[in-house]
């Protein structure tokens, strides 16, 4: 903390209205942990977090650094991917058959291992973003078609997790990125070669499809995000405090038992109130407008990732004020960087 602020000193970056929004919100989280949740546990976790964030805006600038930093994520990424479905055809354990399988570890010892598809598939979904990323931004067609090439290792790995909000998080990311990055003049070709993939997929796996959408549905997230509503009384505005656990929650006749809103968003509700949520929308879509005005590469990147995010904390992630977790790379991460551009930005425009 107290490198931190002497770095902010040193420094004396550019506020920006997003740093106020985001200085607001995560304020109002530690007044959360403190007064509400009466808790110094979340109170330093908000610290911390909010060290991180601004970490990221004051030295995640340079897009060089972002490019070197996201191409060995999307190489180690791949390799692991290719070393996990390579070793599941060696044990025997390897089926194409639908959802026979399920995707979480390499099959080494304490080497990717994540012990849910679902946390599996969305790290290796944030390699697959960058790679898109890196893949557009390609200046060689050999580099282009090394990035794919890892796309395509990290997509077969992806696939067999069957984690829904992964396959969502890469469709959202990739879609957003091709309407960023590619030439207008291209876009409407590969929107007709998109088109016709999706309905070639839709014709091959209508059965697959079938049974996601009126077999699994939204497998009993519905009567959890009821329960949570039901337990929101006398607690609307401030929430129930920071860290504070959902508890059990019963689904399915008794049947099952969960212990998290499987919604991001109803998990701020519930534990920093409407205050919280309307916060954290203001500061998602604050993020939204600086990285759309700007449109730099570096933006584009950011932007993917967030606009992901926020489709799947419709359904999932969880511990929004957590120990270093899958809600830091993915929404706290992106929120950062979109920091750093609007300062950038703002430098920039008082220069001219």
């Amino acid at each position: 903390m107290l490198i931190g602020i002497a770095t902010v000193c040193i420094r004396r970056p550019r506020w920006t209205s997003l740093h106020f929004a985001f200085f607001v919100f995560v304020g109002y989280l530690a007044f959360n942990s403190l007064v509400v949740a009466d808790s110094l546990q979340y109170f330093r976790r908000t610290l911390i977090i909010s060290v991180f964030v601004l970490g990221v805006s004051l030295f995640g600038q340079r897009e060089n650094c972002w490019k070197a930093l996201m191409a060995s994520m999307v190489l180690l990424g791949a390799m692991l991917a290719g070393a996990s479905l390579l070793n599941s055809l060696e044990e025997g354990g390897f089926s194409f058959s639908y959802r026979k399988i399920g995707m979480v570890s390499s099959g080494i010892k304490n080497v990717a291992d994540f012990g849910n598809t679902i946390v599996a598939g969305m790290h290796y979904a944030l390699c697959f973003i960058a790679g898109a990323w890196l893949a557009l931004g390609a200046r060689s067609r050999q580099s282009f078609i090394w990035w794919s090439f890892c796309l395509l290792v990290l997509s077969l790995y992806i696939y067999f997790t069957y984690s829904r909000a992964s396959w969502v998080a890469c469709i959202v990311g990739l879609a957003v990125l091709v309407m960023l990055m590619v030439d207008r003049k291209k876009l409407a070709r590969i929107g007709m070669v998109f088109g016709a993939l999706a309905v070639f997929v839709a014709i091959l796996g209508h059965r697959a499809l079938s049974y996601e959408i009126g077999t699994r549905g939204l497998t009993s997230r519905d009567e959890i995000w009821l329960e949570v509503m039901s337990r929101m009384s006398g607690h609307w505005l401030l929430g129930h405090g920071s860290g504070t656990p959902l508890g059990e929650v019963s689904i399915r006749g008794g049947a099952q038992i969960v212990h998290n809103t499987h919604n991001l968003y109803l998990e701020i509700l519930y534990q920093f109130g409407a205050i919280g949520l309307a916060l954290a929308l203001v500061v998602m879509l604050g993020a939204f407008f600086v990285l759309y005005r700007l449109r730099s590469n570096l933006a584009c990147l950011w932007m993917a990732i967030l606009a992901a995010v926020s489709v799947v904390m419709l359904v999932e992630l969880n511990s929004f004020i957590g120990a270093p977790n899958m809600v830091w790379l993915w929404f706290w991460l992106p929120v950062g960087g979109a920091l750093a551009l609007s300062a950038r930005s703002y430098d920039a425009s008082n220069r001219t």
